[in-house]
């Protein structure tokens, strides 16, 4: 910014005389300073499969710095995922004083329409910062690397993720339960509990298909994976376990699970810990 003035004194054949004083302020919108700053971007691992947590849980930690010279304003973050359609805005409802500093988060993009994929891959997620300062809009971006994980990817720091797989409205599952629930029609048992009777038809069956239980030996034990939160275990979708006839604990409880909320059976799923 600058300040000058002038004056003039004129005077016509002595009949009149003036003097004019004029004062300017001028602001050189070009010499606002450096940009505010985006640092210390730190990014969770992105698990598709669980698209309800992912949109509640914070996917990206940041720190905005105001490097300008004059306090920001109107201040509103974004970040985009590859593979995630969109990105996710959000305005802050404070203005940053030259120098000053806040911690911030930002959580994933809507996630309902995405397409996972098989095997976990390496992306660049895209935050960006937009603010007014001294009556101009500015902007600031940064580019980080995000791990987006394959569509059975989970970590079992919180069992209840396992919910995000149980699918009773998936055709293949609908399928196989409404074949099952028949085998209780010929059975007479007047005072058993319906819901019971459903269970135990729907486990025969899996005996019946031939079901069967398989450790995948290239994946952690859940001994393992639930006390160390950065190994990566996987979970079968209740289709695919029936596709290839056989699965793990965890498979084996959401194709079960599924089946059964299929046929109206509410259900919960229970992590029982039987010591070393």
């Amino acid at each position: 910014s600058s300040l000058g003035g002038e004056a003039a004194y004129a005077s016509y054949l002595g009949l009149f005389r003036s003097l004019q004083f004029s004062l300017n302020y001028v602001l050189h919108l070009d010499g606002l300073g450096a940009k505010a700053q985006i640092q210390d971007v730190k990014l969770d691992r992105y698990f598709p499969a669980l698209m309800s947590y992912c949109a509640k849980a914070p996917i990206a930690t940041f720190r905005l710095v105001n490097k300008e010279r004059f306090p920001i304003s109107n201040i509103v973050l974004s970040i985009a995922v590859p593979g995630i359609p969109g990105k996710r805005t959000t305005s802050l409802d404070k203005t940053l004083k030259p120098g000053e500093a806040i911690a911030l988060s930002l959580e994933a993009p809507d996630t309902s329409s995405v397409v996972a994929a098989d095997a976990a891959h390496q992306g660049r997620a895209h935050i960006e910062a937009a603010y007014r300062v001294a009556g101009v809009s500015r902007h600031v971006d940064q580019y980080a690397d995000i791990r987006i994980m394959s569509k059975n990817a989970i970590v079992w720091d919180d069992d209840a993720k396992a919910a995000a797989f149980i699918t009773p409205t998936a055709p293949e599952v609908l399928m196989y339960a409404k074949s099952a629930v028949p085998t209780l029609h010929g059975l007479d048992y007047p005072t058993a509990n319906r819901s019971i009777l459903t269970a135990v038809s729907l486990f025969s069956s899996f005996g019946a298909r031939g079901l069967s239980y398989c450790v995948n030996p290239n994946l952690p034990s859940y001994e393992e994976a639930s006390r160390d939160f950065s190994i990566v275990d996987s979970i079968q979708y209740p289709g695919e376990t029936l596709s290839f006839n056989s699965g793990n604990c965890s498979d084996l409880s959401v194709l079960y699970a599924s089946t059964l909320e299929a046929l109206g059976v509410e259900t919960a799923l229970i992590t029982a810990d039987f010591g070393p």
